[in-house]
């Protein structure tokens, strides 16, 4: 009995020795596998190697790469991480603005804000008063002889600022009807010595006159160019360019082309918000002419003015005398009639009038005005002459209330007052001429 509980008591040590070695075993597994988009150690360790200053500071912890929700990467720790996530990447992101606040993140380390978060910058500097500038001139040999260099790795910082640069938008042609497109051009012109290293286009225009289409990046930058096109959609667009291997923009011309149609009658301004760089990754923003675009009608229109006793209809005939539009005209006897460009033939009637008639010529966006004219009364039956045969139609509905083309003064009753109506106008002929 007492070799089994000594040989229980043995077993026992055995097995919880055992569990803590496999604990401890996964222990370091768990600490010796890196996590995707978390910050190792040897990160911050890298950051406070390159940057000394880092190491006693708020900067110091995973916030200088990782947003509030880690693992999710700040704009400064994507960079890092696109450069190799190495003590090397730090120098090679120093002198961009990873979260757009206007400093670099060299500035940003320095001034021991954080490069990854654009509420968090350098504050601006405070202008010195006149008054603290030192009198003492500074020695002649405190200032160097040499110049100080300029250069980001191994392309020094051009020295032109390319102000004189300009970019102007093409329009071909710049109007057009309804339906129609025209050819659009993005230029830039007067490009400095030194060639451009990358372009941006800020684009806007009017969507609901305009549907920008069909954009297409050119060879200003050289053989297959770096490209970003964005859009368009809402009224506007980006393209982005940079040459390629080292290849710049170094003459004027097309940087890109595109397509617009328009789509009602209006116009729109097309612009261009450009931005350039010589290729020290600074933008320099230049001036740019937009295009306006025109859109017209594709008809036109025909007006005028008829009077009568009656209600007076206009209709337009094509050449082979089919109708190609018609309206009542409004009590005063003036209307208006839109229809394609053509020749038409306008005819104006009223019911027991002599009608009118004029040969019209009608052109895109424009109105072609007739004169005003006063149709006869008295050609009842429409045969385009007043005479016995009318008067004939009057007395046969003496008294009567039909047909209302005999009603020649509309006053409901056909008799004598007709007939005297029709007496002023006895033997005219139609149709008017109308002009």
């Amino acid at each position: 009995m007492k070799k089994q509980k000594k040989l229980w008591r043995v077993l026992n040590r055995m097995a919880v020795t055992l569990a803590g070695a496999l604990i401890l075993l996964a222990v370091m597994i768990a600490s010796s596998t890196p996590q995707a988009g978390f910050a190792l150690p040897g990160d911050l360790s890298s950051a406070t190697s390159k940057y000394p200053n880092l190491a006693s500071s708020a900067l110091n912890t995973c916030d200088l790469c990782h947003t509030a929700s880690i693992p999710t990467l700040n704009p400064f720790g994507a960079a890092y991480k696109a450069n190799g996530r190495n003590p090397a990447a730090f120098g090679l992101i120093e002198n961009i603005d990873s979260d757009g606040d206007g400093f670099t993140n060299i500035q940003e380390i320095n001034a021991l804000t954080f490069p990854g978060n654009p509420a968090s910058k350098p504050a601006a500097p405070t202008a010195v008063p006149p008054t603290a500038i030192p009198p003492t001139a500074v020695p002649p040999t405190a200032i160097p002889s040499t110049p100080i260099p300029t250069a980001i790795g191994p392309t020094a910082i051009p020295t032109t600022i390319p102000t004189s640069a300009f970019v102007t938008i093409g329009l071909t042609p710049p109007s057009v009807n309804v339906g129609g497109s025209s050819a659009g051009a993005v230029s830039l012109n007067n490009v400095p010595a030194g060639g451009l290293a990358s372009v941006e286009f800020a684009c806007t225009f009017n969507s609901t006159i305009v549907e920008v289409s069909n954009i297409v990046v050119g060879s200003l930058f050289g053989a297959d160019p770096v490209t970003v096109v964005n859009g368009p959609q809402n009224g506007s667009f980006l393209v982005a360019i940079a040459g390629s291997k080292g290849n710049k923009a170094t003459t004027s011309g097309p940087a890109f082309t595109f397509s617009a149609k328009s789509l009602q009658v209006g116009q729109s301004a097309i612009d261009c918000q450009t931005r350039v760089s010589t290729g020290n990754l600074l933008l320099v923003t230049i001036p740019s002419t937009p295009a306006t675009l025109v859109a017209t009608s594709a008809q036109g229109t025909l007006a005028g003015k008829v009077v009568a006793g009656k209600p007076v209809t206009v209709q337009l005939n094509n050449p082979d005398s089919s109708a190609a539009g018609s309206v009542t005209a409004n009590v005063d006897g003036t209307f208006s009639l839109s229809a394609s460009a053509g020749t038409y033939t306008a005819i104006a009637s009223a019911p027991g009038y002599l009608k009118a008639q004029a040969s019209v010529n009608i052109t895109n966006g424009s109105t072609t005005t007739l004169q005003t004219i006063s149709l006869l009364a008295g050609d009842i039956d429409g045969n385009n002459v007043i005479d016995q045969f009318d008067a004939l139609t009057v007395g046969i509905n003496y008294n009567g209330t039909a047909p209302a083309a005999a009603d020649l003064n509309n006053d409901g009753t056909i008799n004598v007052l007709d007939l005297e109506v029709l007496a002023v106008n006895y033997r005219q002929t139609g149709p008017q001429a109308w002009q």
